[in-house]
């Protein structure tokens, strides 16, 4: 009985092939629309909270919380109000507390140059998949992501981004050894270009050495006065645009270490109590720095999310609703035109639960087969957005 059913429903089927094809289509559609907004949430939900669970407080300049989670966590949204290296030394001070300064402003290759401790790989549990990690000034390691769509690998070289380099205040572009790259992590560390904190204060200009001028006159000269009447740098004021071991000790800061400026410190409590004590330090509003938990940010932005997916929810409900109706429709149209196909199997035997098996076994394996198409191209959009997200956060 069960095989003469499916017989005749794929010969009927196979048959109807454009018919077939277009209700396939039409409930595909239907049950993924639903599907594929739950579950893309569901993912965008677990990369935020995941990166921010991983770090219970972050110290930054009084502002928009937002800002600051993207910045420290994710390396989007340039701080321009910074703090300073002794902020950080406050905070590492208190007991049961550590403290890691971030610092974050410049780009290479579209991509963000973040200033770090050694420390910072160790607490995010970043291993080196080739190289070593820096050790002294104009040294970087590159994010897995980065150096895949790079090309590049340890021993090569990579220039950062230039900021206002014909203004003589502005900041010039510094090459950068590799030294290391870094595993895989499925993170916004995957994208990123990692230094040591005196490499990126040598990108701002807060910390340099000067070439070697090349004659007497250019080292007696340090501004020239072109034709056009500009004011141009000799090679007496230039700062170097590459450090190696032959000039990192003429390398000079003009600031103190505690005056040195960070945009974040990121902060691990080993104890409810030390977080609830450090919390305490900085909740009066009027002071400067701030003090905040990245999961209540992230969980008030995802807030906003799920209030969207509601709404949407609703209206696939409704749409729901009226593709059943259509589909009911569609269902007693298809039965009244198969009227004569059916009085045929009436005379052959056929009973009247049997057509009704039959009716209910071609649009079972429609549904079944709408289905498991939806399941795979939602797994599949999940895939594509896990991928933009490490790209975009």
């Amino acid at each position: 009985m069960k095989q003469q059913l499916c017989y005749l429903v794929i010969r009927h089927m196979s048959y109807h092939r454009l018919r077939t094809l277009w209700l396939w289509l039409g409930l595909t559609l239907t049950c993924w629309l639903p599907l594929c907004v739950h579950h893309l949430t569901q993912v965008f939900e677990q990369r935020l909270i995941a990166r921010a669970e991983q770090t219970p407080l972050i110290l930054g300049v009084r502002g928009n919380a937002y800002d600051l989670v993207f910045h420290a966590l994710y390396f989007r949204h340039g701080m321009e109000d910074r703090l300073k290296m002794k902020d950080w030394a406050e905070v590492a001070e208190h007991a049961g507390i550590a403290a890691l300064p971030l610092l974050h402003g410049f780009h290479a290759r579209s991509q963000p140059i973040v200033g770090i401790t050694i420390d910072y790989l160790q607490r995010r549990q970043l291993r080196l998949s080739s190289g070593r990690a820096f050790t002294s000034l104009g040294e970087c390691v590159l994010g897995a992501k980065f150096a895949t769509e790079q090309g590049m690998e340890v021993g090569d070289s990579v220039m950062s981004d230039p900021e206002n380099v014909f203004h003589l205040a502005g900041s010039y572009p510094l090459k950068l050894r590799v030294v290391g790259i870094l595993a895989p992590s499925g993170s916004s560390d995957d994208s990123a270009v990692f230094v040591d904190l005196k490499t990126h204060w040598v990108l701002e200009g807060l910390g340099h050495g000067h070439a070697t001028p090349e004659t007497a006159e250019a080292a007696s000269q340090e501004w020239a006065i072109s034709g056009d009447g500009s004011l141009n740098a000799t090679a007496a004021v230039l700062p170097y645009l590459e450090i190696t071991a032959e000039n990192a000790q003429d390398v000079h800061f003009h600031q103190s270490t505690e005056e040195m400026p960070i945009s974040a410190v990121l902060i691990w409590p080993d104890s409810d109590r030390a977080t609830a004590l450090l919390l305490g330090a900085y909740q009066d509003p009027s002071q400067v720095l701030q003090l905040i938990r990245p999961m209540e940010v992230v969980e008030s932005m995802m807030g906003w999310v799920f209030r969207v997916r509601t709404f949407l929810d609703l209206n696939y409900l409704l749409v729901g609703i009226a593709v059943i109706s259509f589909l009911g429709l569609i269902m007693l149209l298809s039965n009244q035109l198969r009227g004569p196909e059916f009085a045929i199997l009436r005379d052959l035997g056929a009973s009247a639960g049997f057509l009704r098996g039959l009716v209910l076994v071609e649009w079972g394996l429609l549904i079944l087969m709408a289905l498991v198409c939806a399941v795979f191209m939602t797994l599949g959009m999940g895939a594509l957005l896990r991928q933009w997200l490490v790209q975009v956060l």
